[in-house]
């Protein structure tokens, strides 16, 4: 797979193979998740990984059809905003930041075979909320989104997404 290939191949995934993601897999998701860019580098983000089985079951059942995918997932992790990492001046950036760790996970993912989709969580406060309360969480720390992972059940070659006429050069 060349470079550009991991970007440009990845798509959503919903099913996936009955197999456990290997330990060594899920550590360089991490790694990944935690290298991208982020607000005066405070890394104001954490994150939860969910695979226990009737806990992925629990999720789905708690967020609805729209995280159907958990139901067959190897693990899902959870991606976390912090405020209490975050820049005091503009502490909105946690959501930029942990989008930005997401986006790392699931390309990451990809490079390794492995199938991916975001749950979108926030800015749906009632999720949030009900995800917050789900894993009692501090109050200075709440749900991003979740991804959902898993080998690659179908194998994909990605969409080309481009569109000429969304891209301005030096004005509208």
């Amino acid at each position: 797979m060349k470079d550009l290939d991991i970007i440009l191949t990845r798509e959503s995934q919903r099913e996936y193979e009955n197999t456990k993601i290997k330990k060594e897999d899920i550590n360089l998701l991490m790694q990944c998740a935690m290298s991208g860019p982020s607000c005066l580098n405070l890394r104001d983000y954490a994150f939860i990984i969910v695979d226990d089985k009737n806990k992925l079951n629990e999720l789905s059942d708690l967020i609805g059809p729209s995280a159907k995918p958990l139901k067959n997932a190897s693990l899902a992790i959870v991606v976390l905003m912090d405020e209490s990492r975050a820049y005091e001046k503009a502490k909105d950036y946690r959501i930029i930041d942990s989008t930005i760790a997401a986006q790392n996970i699931m390309l990451a993912a990809n490079a390794l075979n492995i199938g991916s989709v975001m749950l979108g969580i926030y800015p749906q406060m009632d999720r949030v909320n009900k995800l917050n309360e789900y894993f009692n969480l501090p109050n200075y720390i709440s749900t991003n989104s979740i991804i959902s992972l898993g080998y690659k059940k179908n194998k994909t070659n990605g969409k080309n997404h481009y569109e000429e006429d969304r891209i301005h050069y030096n004005k509208w």
